[in-house]
């Protein structure tokens, strides 16, 4: 079978899968980034209705990847800053009942959006778009990682679905 005979989901599957071996066999783990590469392949064939997928625009100073999983309901990614700071970024279909939802339905067109800061002085993002979810949660080990906190925000982004189909070709 070629290419052009695979749907879009498949191709992404097929995909997902040529990749699968290199992370049991201990290679670095690589972020999801903006563009089709396995881990984000990997993420949206995780929630296959997200419209969006969320990836790492890009990765600042100080931050690497520390974790990555996906399996057939989410998507999780965790990057570790150099001063002991985590965000932890999941991806699932819905964020209701848990997670502090946004209030209301997901929109048919855009996204919900809510930052929140928990009783542990962490911070939350909640993002809600058709099909999905997305919850970002970020660690942080002093009160001066102030600046930490609007650096890796600004990094994540959401990536369409179309996008990333039309980056496979």
């Amino acid at each position: 079978m070629t290419r052009s005979h695979l749907t879009p989901g498949a191709w992404l599957l097929a995909v997902a899968l040529s990749w699968a071996p290199l992370v049991a066999c201990g290679r670095p783990i690589e972020e999801p980034r903006c563009r089709a590469v396995p881990p984000t392949v990997l993420m949206a064939e995780s929630v296959p209705a997200a419209r969006l997928v969320p990836c790492v625009a890009n990765l600042p100073d100080g931050w690497v990847v520390d974790a990555f999983s996906a399996d057939d309901s989410s998507g999780t990614f965790t990057l570790a800053h150099e001063d002991g700071a985590l965000l932890r970024v999941v991806l699932r279909a819905s964020c209701i009942p848990a997670d502090d939802p946004v209030d209301g339905e997901a929109p048919t067109d855009g996204v919900t959006q809510r930052m929140s800061t928990l009783d542990d002085g962490d911070i939350r993002w909640t993002s809600i778009f058709q099909g999905g979810c997305v919850v970002e949660t970020l660690v942080l080990p002093s009160a001066t990682a102030a600046e930490t906190a609007s650096a890796i925000h600004g990094a994540i982004d959401l990536l369409t679905r179309d996008e990333l189909g039309r980056q496979l070709g």
